[in-house]
């Protein structure tokens, strides 16, 4: 996976990630806007982890997602991951991605185009 990031977790305030998340809603299909807000992989523990928000536009939460196909050192841009979680939201919205945490995520759900 050759990705570029563009932007890296834990560079914004808090409350920019719940801008982000909610503005991402507004034009997602599933009406549930994400922001990876911090990445947590561990490379001991292989695959890749991240901490993100989530937001309908009124509600925020945060879920953990893991991508246990994809090794601790390669690259993923953030936006790939939000829009993958988006993505898995589908008609379930925020109650359907609680009810399946962590959110877990294959190679290919990360390579489609967000």
């Amino acid at each position: 996976m050759s990705l570029v990031v563009e932007r890296y977790p834990d560079e914004l305030r808090p409350e920019d990630y719940r801008e982000r998340a909610a503005f991402r809603a507004q034009s997602s299909p599933s009406g549930v806007g994400a922001a990876v807000e911090r990445d947590d992989t561990d490379p001991e523990r292989g695959g890749k982890r991240w901490y993100v928000l989530v937001s309908d536009g009124g509600r925020f939460t945060h879920v953990p997602v893991e991508a246990p196909q994809v090794g601790p050192h390669e690259a993923v841009v953030p936006e790939a991951v939000e829009a993958a979680v988006e993505r898995r939201a589908g008609s379930g919205g925020i109650a359907g991605l609680l009810a399946d945490v962590p959110v877990v995520l294959k190679r290919g759900d990360l390579e489609e185009s967000p």
